[in-house]
């Protein structure tokens, strides 16, 4: 949990932080933040899969 949280809030402080200091804010919503966070979205939903499965493994070969 702290590691996903960690990086996750890592990227999206990056993907928030760094677009505004170079970009309009239409450039940045349109072409870098909704990539960013659709990229993580799915990131994040592998991520919890592989936990879920390694889990459940780890469960059954006790």
């Amino acid at each position: 949990e702290f590691l996903e949280f960690g990086l996750l809030g890592f990227w999206s402080l990056e993907a928030f932080i760094l677009p505004t200091a170079y970009f309009p804010s239409w450039v940045m919503r349109n072409y870098l933040i909704i990539p960013f966070q659709a990229t993580f979205l799915i990131l994040e939903m592998e991520y919890r899969l592989l936990y879920d499965l390694t889990f459940n493994y780890r469960m059954k070969s006790c």
